[in-house]
C-alpha cells in the first residue's frame, strides 16, 4: 500500500440506537466485505475489481427470495424502520440487539459463503427460528430478523428452508474490493454539481 502522505474522515453515520455508528451508504472492507449497503441520496467512492478508483451513487436491490418465489428487500446490519427485514453478520456486533422473529442462517452445504460481498448471489439454509429476537452472531452464520407484520405476507419459516440471498445494486458493484460514503460529491466530469442538503459551514477538510 505504500507510504500514507493524508488521510481524511469517511461516510457519516446514523445516531439512532442500538446500531449508533452504522454507516450512513456503502461501506465495504478493504477485502471485499460487505458490511453497509448504499443509499442513493448519498455518494461513495469506491475500488472496481482492478483496483480503479470511482465515485458514484447506487441503489440497493437487496433481496431475500423464498422457495415460493416470494422476495424481500432488506436492510444490512442497521437498525430496522418500521417493518424493515433486517440482515446481520458479524460485522454488526455479537448479537442482533434487536426484537423479531431470528432466522438464523447457516451455509448450504458446499456453497459460497461468508464474508458477504456486494453483487452476490448465494444461498443460506435456515438452521433455527428465533422469536424471541436478540440473537447471538457468530463469524459462520446470518441473521435474517423479520417484524411480525412482515411475517404475515411471507411463507411460514421452518428449519432446513433455503432462502436465497442477492446483494446486488444499480449499478452493477459486483467485485469491488474497497468502498466509503463521503458525499455529496462536488464535482464531476470538472463541473461543479449542485445539490441539495445541509449548506451550513463546518470546519471540515
Amino acid at each position: 500500500w505504500g507510504q500514507a502522505v493524508a488521510a481524511i474522515n469517511g461516510d457519516y453515520f446514523n445516531v439512532i440506537p442500538p446500531f449508533l455508528g452504522d454507516p450512513m451508504n456503502l461501506q465495504i472492507l478493504h477485502g471485499g466485505e460487505l458490511v453497509s449497503g448504499p443509499d442513493e441520496e448519498r455518494s461513495f467512492m469506491y475500488l472496481d475489481a482492478k483496483g480503479e478508483p470511482h465515485a458514484t451513487n447506487a441503489t440497493s436491490k437487496f433481496t431475500i427470495t423464498f422457495p415460493n418465489g416470494k422476495t424481500l428487500p432488506f436492510g444490512l446490519n442497521e437498525t430496522p424502520m418500521t417493518g424493515q427485514a433486517v440482515l446481520y453478520t458479524r460485522a454488526a456486533g455479537a448479537s442482533t440487539r434487536v426484537d423479531g422473529v431470528d432466522l438464523i442462517l447457516e451455509r448450504n452445504g458446499e456453497e459460497p459463503w461468508l464474508p458477504l460481498h456486494v453483487g452476490q448471489i448465494l444461498t443460506a439454509r435456515v438452521k433455527a427460528i428465533n422469536r424471541n429476537g436478540y440473537s447471538k452472531i457468530t463469524p459462520d452464520i446470518m441473521v435474517l430478523s423479520l417484524s411480525p407484520r412482515t411475517m404475515n405476507s411471507l411463507p411460514t419459516p421452518t428449519n432446513n428452508m433455503v432462502l436465497k440471498v442477492c446483494t446486488a445494486t444499480a449499478p452493477d458493484l459486483a467485485g469491488a474490493t474497497l468502498a466509503i460514503g463521503g458525499g455529496p460529491t462536488l464535482l464531476r466530469a470538472g463541473k461543479v454539481r449542485e445539490f441539495d442538503g445541509i449548506q451550513v459551514r463546518h470546519p471540515r477538510s
